[in-house]
């Protein structure tokens, strides 16, 4: 396997762990850390078909979660329950759908500028 096809396994790997990540902490600071780490690696990904193939695999699983954790905030505030927690929950992943969404749109311009 050649060096850049591992490097591009590492750096997918390092972003679906940073999105995870992202996704059940609570720490403020650590969440600010897990994003910059997360913009780093996609810096770092590089331009490529691959990228955009995992950027959209990203957005279309964050659409899902964004759903699903809706739904549970809805829930929650529909029985009386404390959902304090769940609505943070629902902010990260919306933060994280606009990075990736942020990605996209900076992978197309560069792909447009490449084909000029």
């Amino acid at each position: 396997m050649p060096t850049d096809a591992i490097g591009r396994f590492v750096s997918g790997a390092n972003i679906s762990r940073f999105v995870d990540q992202l996704r059940i902490e609570t720490n403020h600071a650590r969440r600010q850390m897990l994003r910059r780490l997360l913009i780093e690696e996609e810096n770092r990904f590089g331009v490529m078909e691959e990228r955009l193939a995992m950027i959209e695999r990203h957005i279309s699983d964050g659409a899902a979660c964004i759903a699903r954790q809706t739904e549970i905030v809805a829930r929650l505030k529909r029985d009386g329950d404390e959902c304090a927690t769940a609505e943070g929950a629902l902010e990260t992943s919306k933060m994280i759908q606009a990075l990736f969404e942020r990605f996209r749109a900076t992978h197309c311009k560069l792909s447009e500028r490449v084909q000029l």
